[in-house]
């Protein structure tokens, strides 16, 4: 068993333990489940009512795509959290291998390593993902981040600057009416953040930015916005 391979299955166990993360580090590609197991679907309708049913919520959501220095964070109303691991909630991962008395001392130095850089970032995106909300899609490669939500509730979109870049930021919301959609530039430096109230009704699209004080100190209105009519069914 090589390095690598020991080292994740050791944060794989304490995973499993602490509950803290849905997967663990180096797998950004996989996605939440819907609230509804397989085994609980509802039997067919007959085919010529089938294709009238539609499932309302499909018919409200948004997505989100960026690219640049920039983490995208959501929570929803009960404060779950889907993006990149906080250091908040991944340490006590590492703080969990890190007591197991029998590790390989090359393990040892590897999760101290990742210790010391969660402490300096205050962030574990580098590492794991967290994924909390039902109906969320949430992908990470090469620099691009992909995100989507089924559904009508409201979901706290939170943006953190990792370092100075221009970042773009492309949004699509819709519902049974309307699709819109709206495009941001943003400039970042580090300790910048930024905050959005996200759902498929909204109407406000300007984005609150804290420049480094600490508070929301200015708003960023998108670079471009459309919308167009959803066709009657």
């Amino acid at each position: 068993m090589n390095r690598a391979h020991s080292l994740a299955t050791i944060l794989a166990g304490a995973l499993l333990l602490s509950g803290s993360c849905s997967r663990q580090p180096g797998d950004a590609g996989f996605t939440s489940k819907t609230g509804m197991k397989l085994d609980s679907l509802p039997a067919a309708a007959p085919a010529d009512t089938a294709a009238k049913r539609v499932d309302p919520a499909t018919m409200h959501g948004f997505s989100v795509e960026a690219s640049g220095a920039v983490e995208l964070h959501f929570y929803d109303s009960e404060d779950r959290h889907t993006g990149p691991a906080t250091a908040e909630e991944y340490l006590p991962v590492v703080q969990l291998a890190l007591s197991n008395p029998n590790l390989h001392p090359q393990e040892r130095t590897s999760l101290e390593e990742m210790k010391a850089r969660m402490q300096e970032t205050g962030s574990a995106g580098e590492f794991a993902v967290t994924r909390r909300i039902p109906n969320f899609k949430y992908t990470l490669k090469d620099g691009e981040t992909r995100a989507e939500f089924t559904g009508g509730d409201v979901v706290e979109l939170r943006i953190r600057a990792v370092g100075a870049d221009q970042a773009r930021l492309n949004l699509r919301v819709w519902n049974d009416r309307q699709l819109r959609r709206a495009a941001y530039a943003l400039t970042t430096e580090p300790g910048q953040s930024g905050e959005l109230a996200v759902s498929s009704t909204m109407d406000d699209f300007a984005i609150g930015w804290d420049g480094g004080s600490g508070k929301i100190d200015r708003e960023i209105a998108p670079a471009a916005l459309d919308s167009q009519t959803v066709p009657a069914k």
